[in-house]
């Protein structure tokens, strides 16, 4: 990972660590996510407080190419996220009303119950051959108080900042995965 390309590599690099993305293509949990309150549903671990940075696939883009453009970022490390870090509440409320769900019931559970709910979702992905998206090595994500990092470094060195709205970048996201499919309307 990281340490080896610090220690070993013999070619200029820069690290760059991206919150966690997503946009058009993402097939992540975003997905479900999305799925789930297109269905009605907020399903909310813990009331749905913890904050997470995240990052529109095309700012990323754009944050990379601003590190593959800069000489001083050889040899550095950047974290890429939108500058202010949103709950999964409100990254749920931002898909609700994109979808114009009026009302998603909100489910709150506790973290504890994430565990036979991952291993169920384990044992049908074996049954299936499908990918679960929600394993038990996704615990430790999933129950985490939050998952946030600065990106300041990348906007004072860079000129770099993640500019997508939440809201914007989740009705994006909904588009692509109506238009391809992924979603029904």
């Amino acid at each position: 990972g990281e340490r080896w390309v610090r220690l070993r590599s013999r070619v200029p690099f820069t690290i760059v660590r991206p919150a966690a993305v997503y946009g058009p293509g993402d097939s992540s949990g975003f997905l479900m996510v999305f799925d789930a309150v297109r269905r009605g549903w907020m399903p909310l671990i813990d009331g749905g407080l913890a904050r997470t940075s995240l990052i529109y696939v095309a700012d990323l883009a754009r944050g990379i190419l601003a590190a593959l453009r800069s000489d001083a970022a050889v040899g550095q490390t950047y974290h890429l996220a939108h500058p202010r870090p949103c709950s999964q509440r409100q990254l749920q409320e931002n898909i609700a009303r994109a979808m114009g769900v009026m009302r998603p019931r909100r489910v709150f559970f506790p973290h504890l119950l994430l565990y036979p709910i991952c291993l169920l979702s384990e044992l049908r992905a074996s049954l299936t051959g499908q990918v679960s998206m929600v394993n038990l090595q996704k615990i430790p994500e999933l129950v985490a108080p939050g998952w946030v990092c600065s990106a300041r470094k990348a906007s004072d060195e860079l000129g770099f900042t993640a500019g997508t709205p939440l809201s914007a970048g989740v009705r994006e996201t909904l588009r692509w995965y109506v238009d391809n499919g992924w979603l029904s309307a």
